[in-house]
């Protein structure tokens, strides 16, 4: 872990695990990875006429709180990853 790297996860680590994962987990890696896969199933759908575009609310509403809720294991992967770096960082 670089010295910026450290400085940027003390000041980060400060809003607590639970924050963190609501906030780089769930909100920013689950809700845009579920939109984003949406918007892509919905043009795979279309591209092979096997469903009409009228299903794109469904996919949205599967897909979206899907990710959602797998964002709360990336966000804790993610914390744990980083603590374990800034833990041997600053040991060094």
């Amino acid at each position: 872990m670089s010295p910026r790297a450290v400085q940027r996860w003390s000041e980060q680590r400060r809003m607590g695990r639970g924050a963190w994962v609501r906030k780089y987990g769930v909100m920013r890696w689950g809700f845009w990875t579920g939109i984003l896969w949406s918007i892509a199933m919905a043009v795979w759908a279309v591209g092979t006429n096997r469903i009409a575009l009228a299903a794109t609310p469904f996919i949205l509403i599967v897909g979206v709180p899907g990710f959602m809720a797998t964002g709360i294991v990336f966000g804790t992967v993610t914390w744990f990853a980083s603590e374990w770096s800034y833990t041997r960082a600053t040991r060094a």
